[in-house]
């Protein structure tokens, strides 16, 4: 309850700072390999669950994946297929007062069918837009929650304290130079809009 408390009275930034980085990660496969489905994807629909959590660390990857510079490369040494082609679909509209938006965005609709979906913050496709024409298509799912992993899912990253810590760790861990202001803000505010949901629930 404490640590719950403290994190409430931080900024985005401290937040982000104060959660540690957590090893315990359950995942179906490795972080390269989620660098390396995004690298040869062209175009890359984002699914975020309508929750603070899974908004903010969607907007800090898309940040991310608009802003891949030319030349950088997997973990293997190939360039990146670039420039990526990124929309993000929300199931039902989204606040604009609390939540970000994504910079090319859809609601309960897509313009292009992709090569690659990544989910944040759920397992279950009850909490997306998910229509036919998404199934079989390669998919990353990043979310804390403990549960079983999505059904057709490529990879799945479990565990944590947040989903926007999941996605905090992934950039550091290979794109670090990618953790500018707007990054750590959206990434500090859905850790903080983790804690606050959690603590309601007690």
């Amino acid at each position: 309850m404490k640590k719950l408390l403290l994190l409430l009275v931080l900024t985005p930034m401290q937040a982000l700072l104060a959660t540690p980085k957590d090893d315990a990660w359950k995942y179906t496969s490795g972080a390269q390999d989620i660098w390396q489905l995004i690298a040869n994807a062209r175009t890359i629909t984002l699914l975020p669950r309508l929750s603070g959590d899974g908004l903010w660390a969607s907007a800090a990857f898309e940040l991310v994946l608009l802003n891949l510079p030319t030349g950088v490369h997997d973990y293997t040494g190939r360039p990146f297929s670039l420039p990526k082609q990124v929309e993000t679909v929300y199931q039902t509209t989204v606040n604009t007062n609390d939540y970000p938006i994504a910079q090319n965005s859809y609601v309960s609709s897509h313009n292009v069918v992709p090569d690659l979906i990544i989910i944040f913050d759920t397992t279950d496709k009850r909490h997306l837009y998910w229509p036919a024409e998404f199934e079989n298509i390669p998919l990353i799912c990043i979310d804390h929650h403990y549960g079983n992993p999505l059904p057709g899912s490529a990879i799945t990253y479990m565990g944590g304290a947040s989903t926007s810590g999941l996605v905090r760790d992934l950039i550091l861990d290979y794109f670090p130079q990618f953790m500018n202001n707007d990054t750590v803000s959206a990434l500090g505010h859905g850790i903080m809009s983790e804690v606050i949901e959690s603590r309601n629930k007690q």
